[in-house]
């Protein structure tokens, strides 16, 4: 079998190790907090953590004794009977999906759909009525508390057939996970087969196994609302591998109109179609992602500018000074990071400044190093946890799409 040093294979053993451990630290991260007396110091060292795992990730791209070591260890893996690591493959990955996916359905039986258990799918619920009725979606909502529409249009649309026909609206979530299921499988076949690779098969299905049993994954889907968003992600990922720009940037104009947080991936996909492409084609896939966003949201805009853009920055606002008034340290089991403590110590202006800070320098760096599609998706995973890490973000939103470009990495 021919080797091919020039796919990356040298540094999927690094990338694999610390996807492990990303997994490892997020499914346990309540009891590693827990430990300490002030539980906002134990959320900043696991934000350590990540920094440092990603600190290393990026030194081994460029370490060439190490990536010798990894190479002799992947040529020996490639020389495996390739046809049969991909029926080991399938009798490993089809299995472990089909259970996870009967166990997610078990938990949603299992689980009432309360808005005391969780809140964000029974204000889209509500949202969607008030919309197919013919009425305006962004307003205040009782569920029972009251509570603003804060989710973009792109994150609560794909909800209304269930709401129309009255569905569990979170069939819509696990219909999403099947297909992202099966996505995983089929792309990571057909990456195999191209590059001859028996290691991305191994890569692949010990990533598979973490996404399908990770516990925070499994509880998210009796009361989550992002999966039809991470599934947007995993195929614009994919059109990006494969050089779909266009596709890529209809797809990203999607993703940003899901949620605000996704402005944050424009600026990284623009440094890729500059470097790939040049600036003609870049402004172009940029215009291209803008009329798709704006089909979907300038509606809402045009219809109430405050309500569409400020009043959900308001609203989290005041969530952050509320649990903070309260020293709520609990607080941030949902926000892993910085953020309690800068707001806690330092205000909430101190925060917002630095937030900005952050995405300032997320995006003018990402035209430095983003050059290439690999570097693309190292790149995306670390400016997600960045961006969690200092911003007032629960972390569980953050969780598949980080770990979702780690996992599309190894692909490259």
């Amino acid at each position: 079998m021919t080797i091919d040093t020039k796919t990356g294979l040298e540094s999927k053993a690094i990338l694999l190790l610390i996807t492990i451990i990303f997994h490892i630290i997020l499914m346990f991260h309540t009891k590693i907090i827990s430990i300490f007396s002030n539980t906002g110091i134990g959320g900043a060292l696991i934000a350590l953590v990540f920094i440092i795992l990603f600190s290393i990730l990026f030194y081994c791209q460029n370490n060439s004794s190490l990536n010798r070591v990894c190479l002799g260890i992947s040529r020996k893996i490639d020389l495996l009977d390739f046809q049969k690591s991909i029926k080991l493959f399938l009798l490993f990955t089809i299995p472990i999906s089909i259970i996870a996916i009967a166990a997610r359905f078990y938990i949603m039986q299992l689980t009432p759909f309360d808005s005391k258990i969780a809140d964000m799918l029974p204000l889209i619920e509500s949202a969607g009525r008030t919309f197919l009725q013919g009425d305006f979606p962004y307003q205040t909502y009782y569920v029972p508390h009251i509570l603003p529409l804060t989710f973009w249009p792109g994150l609560w649309m794909p909800f209304l057939p269930a709401i129309y026909f009255n569905f569990d609206l979170r069939w819509v979530g696990l219909i999403a996970w099947v297909i992202i299921s099966i996505i995983l499988i089929l792309y990571s076949i057909r990456v195999s087969k191209q590059k001859s690779s028996a290691i991305i098969l191994i890569t692949s299905s010990i990533n598979i196994l973490l996404l399908q049993i990770s516990t925070e994954l499994l509880a998210f889907q009796a009361y989550g609302h992002t999966f039809v968003l991470w599934l947007l992600l995993l195929i614009m990922g994919i059109a990006i591998i494969e050089k779909r720009w266009l596709v890529s940037a209809i797809l990203l104009g999607l993703v940003i109109s899901s949620r605000q947080t996704a402005v944050i991936f424009f600026p990284i996909l623009f440094a890729l179609w500059y470097h790939q492409l040049g600036w003609r084609k870049a402004i172009f896939n940029a215009f291209i992602s803008g009329i798709f966003f704006l089909i979907l949201s300038l509606p809402f805009f045009l219809a109430a500018p405050e309500k569409f853009l400020i009043t959900p920055i308001q609203h989290y606002k005041e969530l952050g000074e509320y649990y903070v008034s309260l020293g709520k340290a609990g607080k941030v089991f949902e926000t892993i990071g910085f953020s309690y403590l800068i707001q806690k110590y330092w205000g909430e202006v101190a925060l917002s400044i630095i937030s900005t800070i952050i995405v300032l320098g997320i995006s003018i760096f990402s035209f430095v190093y983003v050059k290439t599609i690999k570097n693309l998706t190292l790149y995306m995973a670390f400016s997600i946890v960045l961006l969690t890490i200092f911003a007032p973000i629960p972390w569980r939103y953050e969780y598949f799409p980080a770990l979702f470009f780690l996992l599309l990495a190894n692909y490259t």
